[in-house]
């Protein structure tokens, strides 16, 4: 059995730990002056949405995660064309995902990795805009 003090070498101080969290953290920080860049273009793609499509709404940014929220024509919950726009931009090589708590699948998430460049966003945000003009106009479009 164990006593009291015996088993507390998970919550001690480690220098070596220590100093490999620091080291990570040093390492991390010019990646992540990357947020500051690329989360108002997040953001700022995902308002344009709203302002654009009607079954769009509701967009939540935090970093480098930005979300909408997809709706049917009556303001419900729309699984399916949430579940389709997932798809297609999965076809073209673009991973989103889209929410699935209590069945209600009918948010949009892109969370962009920390080394991402806003050239990139740039072209998932144009597959991005294909896919909704086919979900949205009911014809497919064409790659040029």
């Amino acid at each position: 059995l164990f006593k009291s003090g015996d088993h507390s070498f998970t919550f001690a101080q480690n220098p070596i730990s220590i100093a490999a969290g620091i080291a990570y953290i040093e390492e991390l920080q010019p990646t992540l002056k990357n947020i500051r860049v690329l989360a108002p273009i997040i953001c700022d793609f995902f308002k344009n949405l709203e302002k654009k499509y009607s079954n769009l709404k509701n967009v939540k940014c935090m970093g480098l995660k930005g979300s909408i929220d997809v709706f049917d024509n009556e303001g419900l919950p729309d699984c399916q064309s949430s579940d389709l726009i997932v798809s297609k931009l999965l076809d073209r090589g673009i991973i989103i995902s889209n929410s699935r708590y209590q069945n209600l699948g009918n948010t949009l998430m892109l969370q962009a990795p920390l080394i991402t460049t806003p050239g990139q966003l740039k072209e998932v945000f144009q597959e991005f805009e294909v896919v909704l003009e086919e979900v949205y106009s009911g014809k497919e479009v064409k790659d040029e």
